[in-house]
């Protein structure tokens, strides 16, 4: 993990937040995608809008019992991206041993469930997420971000095996640091670009993260 967080590091002093993924391209260490899809909707019936699955019904992404693909390949996946991401759930950044094989799997557990997920992760050396804050932003509400994306994140059970990265951009003046402490305990570091601060946390499983205490317990 460390060659991989000095590159995010070194990508991040030259340009933030913007275009990273791009800068990150550069050093040709790994293979960097934003918005990589890992859950796609399971059926019509968790589809509210009836456009939606005319479009779904018009691109032959729906069997004729209403269930969508268990295999799409990068095309079909761009096209779910474009006209109806709502139903296709993406981590903001996947870095990546080597290229996606495509046509990628999707499966459900149960006939009811909501999503399809993504199955291999061979390729996959870690998920990153992204989030921005302001300076209206307390650490509570920083953890509650950053669980709220760990939960989903770990939903997608295959995920629970790679790395994760964690990266929050705030005002220098929000102290969070006792957050990153808590949940990734020695495996954090701080960039500064002008007025803001980016906290990097990581570790070299989703699964290892413990969630089970807070910072800021629930009221």
């Amino acid at each position: 993990m460390k060659k991989l967080i000095d590159e995010i590091k070194a990508g991040i002093k030259k340009v933030g937040f913007k275009n990273l993924d791009e800068q990150l391209g550069k050093c040709g260490s790994f293979i960097w995608e934003k918005e990589y899809p890992i859950a796609v909707v399971h059926s019509s019936e968790r589809i509210k809008e009836k456009e939606i699955v005319t479009l779904f019904q018009k691109q032959q992404f729906l069997n004729e019992e209403g269930f969508t693909h268990v295999s799409y390949d990068k095309e079909q996946l761009d096209f779910l991206s474009d006209n109806a991401p709502q139903y296709l759930q993406m981590a903001t950044m996947m870095c990546l041993k080597t290229p996606t094989l495509y046509p990628q799997p999707f499966k459900s557990k149960f006939p009811k469930d909501y999503w399809k997920k993504m199955q291999e992760t061979d390729h996959v050396k870690s998920v990153i997420e992204m989030s921005s804050f302001t300076d209206k932003d307390t650490k509570c509400s920083v953890e509650f971000s950053l669980r709220e994306v760990m939960r989903k994140r770990k939903e997608v059970n295959v995920l629970k095996k790679v790395g994760y990265v964690w990266i929050a951009e705030i005002p220098k003046v929000i102290d969070i640091e006792v957050v990153f402490k808590h949940y990734f305990l020695e495996n954090y570091s701080v960039v500064y670009v002008k007025e803001m601060a980016y906290f990097i946390g990581w570790n070299e499983t989703l699964g290892g993260i413990n969630m089970r205490y807070f910072v800021c317990p629930p009221k």
